[in-house]
């Protein structure tokens, strides 16, 4: 028996070994915590979007950072929302925290099964499909942008993992609808998974599909079936992408892209594949060397499956190249560096098909020569895979350790601090909490920025990744005035604690607590609402983000002087005060005064802007006005009222999401009936 005859039995009992040592390999990141860099982030939000289920908030106004933003509107939620829907059913029984470690782990343990699954159904062999299964699960690369623990344990890219998890499967069953008319519903149902875990890597899957074999069928079929498949997928999907072209006026953009997000040099990313640095990082470069016998295999014309695979790797590192030569948009929607993972999935893929031929043709070879070894053989290959799968994960283990190493060294220094530090801050009310370089907390130690939203529900002032950097209005001021928020705009966002070291106190901060070398710092951030005077509104075509730059740069922040940047400001009234503050997270209700009988006053929500906040005084509509540099206020005449704010979502986005399941419904409809006339006649 060849490797390419393996009974199901034999390759489902391979695939388990290969998940568990994923599983062993990756083991000791659950114990070093889940703060590292942007998981911490997408920690906190999974813990808001447990808050809205528990407690019926279908605004899902999150609160979490940049003085809040809309979780999936605009920025993809799906594995926040396992883990949060999870964290739900278990009850007490399991923490939140336990969830969201399982949920890191899941995808990476999955993957073999998703990729092998995914090969069948381009027809590759058993043993090739194998073959590209533990590739993938071996990559190992110097990037922090890719595949793997590279990017999770680093960089925290916790939603790329969950979409390349999926986007094997999307991507095989469209080359399946585009080669042979089958699999239209699996294919856009895949494809709207990976697109609710990532957005980019669904963008992804139309470059790669460029790669597919077509040239088989005419010109009209592919055509046509390329547009049902794009149709199916858009229609299906109106749920995501409708929101973000109707209320674009709310969306954060991607102001600070790094500047290695644009891409690489071709120099760069060559060397990155010839050194081994792009698939075999810290190991004798395996991938890479099988990756040459793929290569061999198509120029031989004995490719298969190899050949679509080395397309989409050559496709996607000639957009990786671009990059630099394209230069920064404003929201700078295409950062090039994000077709390294599906360059890496289909380079390792193709690399274990090239093993897995030449393993297949060893054997045969063998077979010929002494015939009486054919049960010898029959196990051999399958003790071949689960040694290689071992391998992998052992030096996948070796990479977990190497990532985790820093991150344990800094535990190890500030460890006591932390946790007594938040101990305090679990203790104490609800109020904003920022951190700053100027205070001696780098922007890099996110466990100081984003744990208070997790382990004392503290609203945190900044963000710097996922939903609460694109999905925020607020972001692009926030980053460009970082030590500023602790010295001069306090009074702005309503900042209430400073997390510092003790050396770099904020000025006009009081010590509340102190560990080591930090301290929690109390400032009077003034409120969430506080009366202000709206001076003047910028024009239509003044250059509005210098100018509320400017503006943020003066005394405007400290004196609540402030820029309508849209609706039209009148004469503030004398006297207002706000009376008293009742919060929800989608719901803000303040009882205000406003004394004599002059005009109306202005009371700032020290909320970031949407245009899909509403409020009502006294029972009565109102408008939001959008001030500088993006909250909002509102304006109540005198006399005594209740102003009350909502986060409303459309109608619309709720009934596109319930019709996806009828898209997919009409659409296998309309294939069952379309197969059964092709089979009557």
């Amino acid at each position: 028996m060849t490797p390419g005859t393996w009974p199901r039995a034999r390759v489902a009992a391979l695939l388990a070994i290969c998940g568990a040592t994923q599983l062993w390999a990756l083991w000791p990141a659950t114990q070093a915590g889940s703060w590292g860099c942007d998981l911490s982030l997408h920690l906190a939000e999974t813990v808001e979007l447990r808050r809205a289920i528990a407690g019926g908030d279908a605004g899902l106004w999150n609160e979490s950072a940049n003085l809040g933003f809309p979780s999936a509107y605009y920025y993809q939620v799906l594995p926040q929302l396992l883990a949060a829907i999870a964290s739900v059913l278990l009850g007490g029984l399991v923490s939140v925290v336990a969830v969201f470690q399982a949920t890191i782990l899941l995808p990476h343990v999955l993957l073999p099964i998703s990729v092998y699954r995914a090969m069948r159904l381009i027809d590759a062999r058993p043993s090739e499909a194998l073959g590209a299964a533990i590739a993938v699960t071996a990559i190992t690369s110097t990037s922090t942008w890719g595949m793997g623990v590279d990017s999770v344990l680093t960089r925290g890219i916790y939603t790329q993992a969950w979409a390349m998890l999926f986007y094997p499967l999307a991507l095989a069953h469209a080359w399946r609808y585009l080669r042979d008319g089958t699999s239209l519903v699996p294919a856009i149902g895949w494809t709207l998974l990976t697109a609710a875990s990532h957005p980019f890597v669904a963008v992804c899957l139309p470059i790669a599909l460029a790669c597919v074999p077509c040239w088989r069928l005419s010109v009209g079929r592919t055509l046509r079936r390329c547009a049902l498949l794009g149709g199916g997928t858009l229609l299906a999907g109106a749920w995501m992408w409708l929101p973000i072209v109707v209320d674009y006026g709310g969306f954060g953009g991607f102001p600070n892209r790094g500047t290695d997000e644009a891409g690489l040099p071709p120099r760069t990313l060559l060397r990155l594949v010839v050194d081994g640095d792009l698939l075999d990082a810290g190991r004798l470069p395996v991938l890479t060397a099988l990756l040459a016998a793929s290569v061999a295999l198509v120029i031989r014309r004995r490719a298969g499956v190899a050949l679509p695979l080395l397309a989409q790797g050559l496709v996607f590192g000639a957009l990786i190249v671009s990059g630099p030569l394209a230069g920064k948009t404003e929201d700078d929607l295409i950062p090039a560096i994000r077709f390294l993972a599906p360059m890496q999935l289909a380079l390792a893929a193709a690399a274990g098909v090239g093993g897995a031929r030449l393993l297949t043709e060893l054997a045969s070879a063998w077979s010929r020569r002494r015939p009486a070894s054919g049960r010898a053989l029959r196990w051999a290959a399958p003790a071949v895979a689960i040694g290689a799968s071992l391998l992998a994960a052992h030096a996948l283990r070796d990479q977990v350790d190497r990532h985790l190493r820093p991150f344990r060294l800094h535990r190890a220094w500030t460890g006591e601090a932390f946790d007594d530090l938040h101990a305090v801050m679990t203790r104490l009310p609800r109020g904003r909490v920022a951190a700053a370089a100027r205070h001696g907390i780098s922007h890099r130690d996110h466990w100081w920025y984003y744990l208070p939203a997790v382990y004392g529900g503290h609203t945190v002032v900044r963000a710097y990744g996922a939903g609460a950097l694109q999905s925020s209005t607020s972001y692009r001021y926030l980053f460009r005035n970082d030590d500023l928020i602790v010295a001069q705009h306090a009074r702005l966002y309503d900042l209430r604690y400073v997390i510092a070291q003790v050396p770099k106190a904020p000025p006009g901060g009081f010590l509340f607590a102190r560990a080591g070398w930090y301290g929690v710092y109390l400032v009077d951030g003034g409120g969430l609402v506080e009366p202000a005077q709206i001076r003047e509104r910028l024009g239509r075509h003044q250059a509005r983000d210098e100018a509320v730059r400017a503006w943020l740069a003066g005394e405007g922040p400290r004196t609540l002087s402030l820029l309508a940047v849209s609706g039209e400001p009148r004469a503030d009234g004398a006297g207002a005060e706000v009376r008293a503050i009742r919060r929800a997270p989608s719901r803000i209700e303040i009882d205000v005064v406003v004394d004599g009988d002059g005009p109306a006053a202005s009371f700032l929500v020290k909320e970031s802007f949407h245009p899909r906040w509403r409020a009502r005084i006294d029972g009565a509509a109102t408008p939001v006005l959008r001030v500088a540099p993006s909250l909002m206020a509102v304006q109540a005449g005198p006399g005594r009222h209740t102003i009350v704010l909502e986060f409303r979502r459309p109608w619309w986005t709720w009934w596109l999401l319930i019709a996806t399941l009828g898209t997919l419904v009409a659409i296998a409809v309309a294939e069952r009936r379309r197969m059964t006339t092709c089979v009557a006649g």
